[in-house]
């Protein structure tokens, strides 16, 4: 897995902070970020196929 990445920055007029962490959740998807403001925290996770299938002409989405 990647090296742990943290970017922080305060929101103005707030006291509140919102920040963007990578490289600590998710290892086996291709892409993660969570997302800090307050007691709120959001998981965000991509993967991706390593090859394109022949035919296929839509793009397929799931959401859990």
């Amino acid at each position: 897995m990647a090296d742990a990445i943290t970017v922080s920055a305060p929101i103005s007029g707030t006291d509140r902070t919102l920040s963007f962490e990578t490289g600590k959740l998710a290892g086996q998807a291709d892409g993660a970020v969570v997302a800090r403001i307050g007691d709120t925290m959001v998981l965000v996770t991509a993967t991706a196929a390593r090859r394109v299938r022949e035919g296929q002409d839509f793009f397929p989405l799931t959401v859990d």
